[in-house]
């Protein structure tokens, strides 16, 4: 099973494919769903696209969700 990383672009259903960005590596988003980088485990996803925040430590950015396929 493959995971990878989506979220709701700023600009909303402006964007095609309904406002659904993928996490595309390298701290870069794609509306293109060509474009997502997958991942084996659910853990690299997350620990791929989560942010180091003082106190909190690593989480994903509101709005951000693993999915599977």
């Amino acid at each position: 099973m493959a995971y990878y990383a989506t979220k709701t672009s700023i600009l909303s259903e402006a964007v095609p494919t309904d406002g659904v960005m993928y996490y595309a590596g390298n701290n870069t988003w794609s509306n293109q769903p060509d474009n997502k980088t997958l991942y084996d485990t659910e853990d690299a996803c997350r620990a791929e696209v989560a942010v180091e925040r003082i106190g909190l430590g690593a989480i994903l950015p509101t709005g951000v969700q693993i999915v599977s396929e």
